[in-house]
């Protein structure tokens, strides 16, 4: 599935990011140069490949971590030089061809060739992405440019710590004890209120809001945590059965829990209008009940 989000790319939950790159060896500015310090090793070995002609136009290389991979995808030969849109859709072809045989389960692309690039994104890049990526049967990312998470800004340090971290290991028996903890907490939205109950069958939450009298079950929010686990983000239209209508309410509750937030996402975008409130891991996540672990474990 192709999904639209207004995030850092270094934080995306995907198995693989992509990186644009040109073929003469040099990461100086913008992405590339972020990639540069965070992956100094990939670096040495990118600048190699391209000073013996190993990575030209269509050709991806992927250098692979414990944690995370990352495609070196070429939008331009020269670093001096602007990307063409005929590189990109060549690097196009070529991940449609070979994702499936290099083990390509998630993804998470920047706009190609755009920005330091120079080439038009509504007019030029998004329909030639929709055109390869939408069709494919895993989950892709696009990242919309976020003024507030430009690469030239970020932390060098705990990027290097998430993207070396496995962010997706707390189980939902964690999340469950950080939820009623979390119920107990002044930090939830005045506009409604929670309440624990166990019903013949299952514990559930009891929502009260604007008058409306909402019930999720233990058992949905174990199947939306599955859910978030997997792909890291989440829609109005990945909840499970019989919450879509209460999005709003669930995702505003989830949010107070410390590595889950809202952000701007769609799978669908043409402007800003298309994005929606959905939900994704944080970086650096940890559970409230995982942190209490340690300290006591340290104490010891």
């Amino acid at each position: 599935m192709l999904t639209y989000v207004k995030s850092n790319l270094f934080e995306s939950p995907a198995q693989v990011i992509v990186n644009t790159v040109n073929t003469v060896g040099v990461m100086g500015k913008g992405l590339a140069k972020a990639f540069k310090d965070i992956y100094p090793e990939m670096f040495t070995q990118y600048q190699a490949l391209c000073e013996g002609n190993q990575l030209s136009i269509g050709k991806l290389w992927i250098y692979k971590t414990p944690n995370k991979w990352v495609l070196n995808f070429p939008t331009k030969q020269h670093w001096r030089s602007p990307s063409k849109i005929e590189y990109i859709e060549a690097g196009l072809k070529k991940f449609v061809e070979t994702y499936s045989e290099k083990g390509i389960t998630s993804i998470s692309f920047p706009l190609l060739g755009c920005g330091n690039g120079g080439l038009d994104w509504e007019g030029e890049v998004q329909p030639l992405m929709e055109k390869y990526l939408r069709p494919l049967p895993i989950d892709i990312f696009i990242h919309l440019n976020d003024t507030k998470s430009k690469a030239e800004h970020i932390n060098i340090n705990e990027t290097k710590q998430w993207l070396r971290s496995d962010p997706s290991q707390l189980s939902f028996a964690e999340v469950w004890e950080d939820i009623l903890e979390t119920i107990q907490s002044p930090v939830l939205d005045k506009n409604y209120s929670v309440e624990l109950v166990q019903d013949e069958y299952e514990e559930q939450l009891i929502f009260l809001s604007n008058g409306r009298h909402v019930v999720i079950t233990k058992g949905q929010l174990a199947d939306l945590w599955r859910y978030l686990r997997g792909v890291g983000f989440c829609t109005w239209q990945g909840l499970p059965s019989g919450l879509f209508d209460y999005g709003k309410l669930i995702f505003d509750f989830l949010s107070k829990l410390p590595y889950i937030e809202i952000i701007s996402l769609s799978h669908q975008f043409s402007n800003e209008d298309d994005l929606k409130d959905g939900i994704r891991l944080k970086p650096g996540i940890q559970s409230k009940m995982s942190t209490v672990a340690e300290d006591s474990n340290h104490e010891k």
